[in-house]
């Protein structure tokens, strides 16, 4: 039979008992052969008990592996009591049994025991199987320390098991006849009291009386083992006094959950009394409420009697209204039947004409504008509020202008050069940046558009973004107009500006509302992109939102897009505190890895910033494209934030498959091809090198940095900050990878020197001209008859439409008209293009407007 089969360790056990009992003294030399050394015997059972399996198997119903040590247990205590007994004479050696037993086999027996208390079903079988817990018990009396501690810690997990708290105290009682002692728990007392210099046997005595008391439920049965021990000479004082103010940590933890559930009589009782004046306290307070209740009922009677009144006269009310909207109905169509116009367009010529007369255009927002085309609803009464205002403006004699102040000093830090407005060869697309209209010690202090004007031809480029004329489609303006049904049929809780923001953002998330509200009522970071929950704590609705979701609750249909969302955020569970996980896990790994070489990563980052010159150059470049397009428009920028490099890509060519950074890096790799890696040169990812000095150092450097590029150090994050460039830099590859795999056919060129040498310049009249209004410089335009005037601009023919509108176009598009103050647009209409790329208000004597108004 195999050492590692639990049979084999059961038979041993079994005939080293049956050896000791004498009934094989008949065969000796076979039993001899068969009999195994204890002491491997017991070392190699203790290895195989640390195996799950083999326990289990040790302890089966067909093994008896517990029953069998238990006796085996006895028998060892029996030989070693014997043998303590009685002198080894000749006769009582051959009654001996073969493998005399020793202190070491009890201790490992125990041990063995132990070790099968460590399962489940091992502690269920040592506590149901009988004679096991009194043969172990006995052992708390031995002269071996270790068997005493195996035995405490047997008795405690016993204890702690079902039923084993029962079982526990007949052992006890059993242990008190064996050893005859006055009462239970004696002999563990005086362990506890006489051996205190044992730390690890006090505590675990004093364990296994506080498992006795705790796993006692009745307290009446849990006061008289209080008294017991009592009886038993059993004081906590008796043992703090033994240490004195040193005692061991294991015995204060023990010490302190005795005092912790120890039952006092007294309290016990002080406390039933407190509880029978709070039972009275309540009763009186039960009565108080019951009479509340009585004059509540008489209460709701009366107010049910207001509410029935209240509702009769508020369906008289009804009727009243109903019968004012009928009459109003009515004379509407009759005022529309005598005179041909609705009361509402009446209504918003009216308010226009009330507005004062020397209000400007740019004092007039864009929301302000487009709810005035709204209002007005077609091109007729657009042409009739012209026709109105040019009589009443020609029908005023405006006094004198009082002189002109002098100009205000220069800004300290800004460049003392005034840029002129650009007029394209065709109507472009507005690059939506943020400029910076003082450069101060920016980096764009050094850099100079004008320069570019000179180097490139802007042909392809007004080619290639030219603006479609949607002015001739009709099935355009019917969809536009479809829109702007559908979305006014939509009811709008939140504000303009932050629920179109919102849509963008869920935009950016390849999830329906349903499916994005599952994965953040579960955590769950899968299929949306890293920053989106950081975005959607943006939009975490206010109370005032809450407020109103929850009055539209019934008309969830017709909700807009973003208050569906908020509705249906705001149904979630801690939805705030969801986002913020999320956010905190999507930047979980990036800000671990990010906090040791942050030092490193400032300095050398923005030291590779600030001196790269291929960088400044690609900075100039879209400085001067993005004033090419803009300052006819929305005038002249000296620089922009780097918010405005993720801009770049909203701006599309004609045929929509080409952005703004296709055509900068077709532009770099032909005219500029020693930028062309610019990229190369940032040392803002990789960066692995050593670090050059310390955070004061890359603090210095940051700020430096942030400066530089008109950033506030102050406002702006590091990696924010970094990852703008990071960002651009990817875009721009990838742009760069789409040109070399599409071959797209931009055809950017550089000029030659024979070129013109400078910008034209536009005069102080022209300055005026575009001054008038950030957006609309076509202000000082007069209309004739036929609703047109003329600019004569250095020998190029211009038109002004006074019925071309802005909203006749896509939001964010403009028609060929691009000059226009809302009666009044300027379209470049010449028939030969102009010699030069750059189009600009010609400062000569030739170029006047004629404000002349034919009549």
């Amino acid at each position: 039979m195999a050492h590692d089969d639990p049979r084999y360790y059961v038979q041993q056990l079994v005939n080293h008992i049956e050896s000791s009992s004498g009934t094989k003294q008949k065969d000796t030399k076979k039993v001899k052969r068969e009999l195994a050394p204890l002491r491997s015997l017991m070392e190699g059972l203790k290895q195989y008990l640390t195996n799950s399996e083999f326990v289990e198997s040790f302890i089966s119903s067909e093994n008896r592996g517990v029953d069998i040590l238990g006796k085996f247990l006895g028998d060892t205590r029996t030989h070693l009591k014997n043998a303590e007994s009685q002198p080894t004479s000749d006769k009582r050696q051959k009654t001996l049994p073969l493998s005399p037993r020793t202190m070491k086999d009890e201790v490992d027996a125990i041990n063995c025991l132990r070790k099968i208390t460590e399962s489940e079903n091992g502690v269920k079988l040592i506590v149901s199987t009988p004679h096991v817990l009194e043969n172990v018990a006995l052992s708390m009396i031995s002269k071996s320390l270790s068997s005493r501690l195996y035995t405490f810690v047997i008795l405690i997990r016993a204890c702690d098991s079902l039923s084993g708290n029962k079982r526990i105290l007949e052992v006890l009682s059993y242990v008190k006849q064996q050893i005859r002692e006055k009462v239970r728990f004696h002999a563990i007392t005086q362990m506890i009291l006489k051996e205190s210099h044992r730390v690890e046997l006090t505590a675990l005595c004093l364990r296994f009386l506080n498992t006795i008391l705790a796993t006692t439920s009745d307290l009446n049965q849990r006061v008289y083992l209080q008294y017991e021990l009592e009886l038993a000479e059993f004081s906590t004082s008796k043992v703090e006094m033994n240490y004195g103010s040193e005692i061991p940590k294991s015995v204060r933890q023990e010490l302190d959950f005795w005092h912790s559930h120890y039952l006092s009589i007294q309290s016990l009782q002080e406390a039933l009394s407190a509880h029978k004046s709070r039972n009275e306290l309540l009763r009186q307070e039960v009565d108080r409420q019951q009479d509340k209740l009585w004059n509540y009922d008489h209460e709701k009677s009366d107010f049910k009697e207001k509410i029935r009144e209240i509702t009769d006269k508020s369906e008289e009310y009804k009727g009243r209204v109903l019968e004012l909207q009928t009459a109003m109905e009515k004379m509407s169509t009759m005022y529309k039947q005598k005179t041909g116009i609705k009361p509402e367009t009446q209504l918003s010529t009216f308010n226009y004409l009330m507005k004062p007369l020397d209000e400007t255009p740019s004092e007039t927002t864009d929301d302000e504008q487009t709810e005035t085309e709204s209002e007005s609803g077609s091109e007729t009464s657009t042409t009739s509020l012209a026709k109105v205002f040019r009589k009443v403006t020609l029908g005023i004699t405006a006094p004198p202008a009082p002189p002109m102040a002098p100009a205000p000093p220069p800004v300290p830090g800004s460049k003392s050069r005034r840029k002129l407005p650009i007029v394209p060869g065709a109507p472009l697309p507005m690059l939506n940046w943020l400029p910076i209209h003082s450069t101060g010690k920016t980096v764009f202090k050094e850099l100079n558009d004008e320069k570019i004007y000179k180097e490139l031809d802007f042909t392809d480029f007004e080619e290639t973004f030219r603006l479609k004329d949607y002015k001739s489609s009709n099935k355009m303006q019917e969809k536009f107009q479809r829109l702007r049904e559908k979305h006014s049929k939509r009811i709008s809780l939140v504000a303009t500006d932050r629920a179109r923001n919102l849509i963008i953002t869920l935009r950016k998330i390849p999830l329906t509302v349903k499916g994005l509200m599952e994965h953040i009522n579960h955590c769950d970071r899968r299929d949306m992109p890293e920053e989106s929950a950081e975005l959607l704590l943006n939009f975490l609705p206010t109370k005032q939102e809450l407020k109103l979701l929850a009055e539209n609750a019934e008309q969830y249909k017709t909700l807009g897009e973003a208050e569906q969302y908020m509705f249906q955020l705001a149904r979630l569970d801690r939805y705030e505190a969801k986002l913020r996980l999320m956010a905190f896990m999507g930047i979980y790994d990036e800000l671990i890895a990010s906090l040791r070489p942050e030092i490193m990563y400032l300095t050398i980052s923005s030291k590779s910033v600030c001196s790269n010159s291929k960088l400044k150059k690609i900075f100039e470049l879209i400085l001067a494209f993005g004033n090419y397009m803009n300052s006819s428009r929305r005038g002249s920028a000296y620089g922009f934030r780097l918010d405005s490099l993720e801009r770049l890509t909203f701006v599309k060519s004609t045929n929509r498959d080409l952005t703004f950074v296709h055509y900068l890096v077709a532009t770099v790799a032909r005219c500029y091809p020693e930028c062309k890696d610019w990229y190369s040169d940032l040392k803002i990812d990789n960066v692995r090198t050593k670090i050059a000095e310390g955070f004061r150092k890359a603090e210095e450097h940051y700020h430096h940095a942030c400066s530089l590029y008109g950033e506030n150090y102050k406002t702006i994050e590091p990696v924010d900050f970094f990852k703008k460039f990071t960002a651009f830099s990817t875009e721009y590859q990838k742009a760069e990878a789409d040109n070399e795999k599409s071959k797209l056919q931009m055809r950017p060129t550089r000029l030659t020197k024979n070129g013109p040498t400078s910008p034209r310049r536009a005069n102080k009249d022209q300055l005026n001209f575009f001054a008038g209004s950030s957006t609309d410089p076509g202000r000082l335009l007069e209309e004739d008859d036929g609703g047109k005037a003329k600019l004569t601009n250095g020998g190029t023919h211009h038109q002004v439409r006074s019925q071309q509108r802005d909203s006749d176009y896509p939001k964010g598009r403009h028609g060929p008209t691009e000059v226009n103050n809302g009666f009044f647009s300027l379209t470049n209409r010449s028939p030969h293009k102009s010699s030069s790329p750059v189009n600009r208000v010609n400062g000569g004597p030739k170029g006047k407007v004629q404000n002349g108004i034919n009549r």
